[in-house]
This record gives structure tokens, sequence and C-alpha cells, in this order.
């Protein structure tokens, strides 16, 4: 923007328009390698998430994998087969918490 007497200015502002909260999560994966659902991910509509903890069990409770990385994948190596517990807490842009659980089947 410019005014009469010459002077300019400008602004900038990033807008982060996303859908209504879902996410999907694989009940199964096969980590061995030949590049078909070979890692777990649970995928969100919030793009960038303030606060993110995705947290993987065995079946006694023990904690296997932890990550505050959205995109870090849980590879499963040196897991034998069998379900897995996850849990996820999640804060959305919007400043919403989401927080869901569940099992995963891990196969060879």
């Amino acid at each position: 923007v410019t005014n009469v007497e010459g002077c300019a200015d400008s602004t900038s502002l990033m807008v982060c328009v996303e859908d209504e909260f879902a996410l999907y999560v694989p009940n199964a994966f096969s980590p061995n390698g030949d590049g078909i659902n070979d890692v777990f991910l649970p995928i969100t509509t919030v793009f960038f998430p303030k606060e993110y903890v995705l947290d993987i069990f065995d079946r006694w409770g023990r904690p296997l994998f932890s990550t505050g990385d959205p995109h870090e994948t849980w590879k499963a190596e040196n897991v034998p087969l069998g379900v897995y517990i996850w849990k996820l807490r999640m804060r959305a842009s919007d400043g919403g918490v989401h927080e869901a659980a569940g099992h995963v089947t891990l196969v060879r």
C-alpha cells in the first residue's frame, strides 16, 4: 500500500485452514521390507499440531516407542508378531485437544 505522500507499507499473515478433525489409524501393518505397509503412522487432518505425542505399548503395558513428531513412523524393529496398544494425544492448531487409543496388529 502506498499513500498520497508516497509512503509505502506492507503486511502479511499466514492463515491455516483445516478440515474438521479426523483421525485415520491402520489396524495392521507388516514391516517386512516389501515397501507395502512397512510402518505404522496415524494420519490426521491437522497438518501442524501444536502438540503431538504417540506412544506404543506391548500387551503388558511396557512402552516400546514414543514420538513427538507427527511424521515419525514406528518401524517395529526387533519386535515380535502380535497386537500392540497405541495412544495418541494432540493439540490442534486451533487449540482443541484430541485423544485416541487403540490397537494395531503387527504381521510379517
